[in-house]
């Protein structure tokens, strides 16, 4: 298997877009050695194509920007009550019986 260079999209939300140096496995994954450490990305979160890349990172963000939508609104909506207060009945010393 030779040696190549790739996009790496995994971490493109947290750490950009970044180039990689590893290969491809017949399962369409792509394995890279670093230091010893053996990392390996899905399909999908490799490109040898820069444009497609790109395209995916920016997919990824649009994704992510719904979602995080979606969780404001839930939030927003969302109300708080105070329990009803429990009486404790039978006791002189504070604590709860049992």
């Amino acid at each position: 298997m030779p040696i190549e260079t790739v996009y790496c999209t995994k971490y493109a939300l947290t750490q950009g877009i970044f180039l990689i140096l590893g290969y491809e496995t017949l399962s369409g994954r792509f394995m890279r050695n670093d230091d010893g450490f053996f990392q390996s990305l899905s399909k999908n979160e490799w490109s040898r194509d820069g444009d497609k890349a790109l395209e995916f990172a920016t997919e990824m963000r649009v994704r992510k920007i719904k979602s995080i939508e979606k969780q404001r609104d839930k939030l927003l909506q969302m109300g708080f009550e105070l329990p009803p207060k429990l009486e404790v009945v039978g006791t002189t010393s504070g604590r709860l019986p049992g």
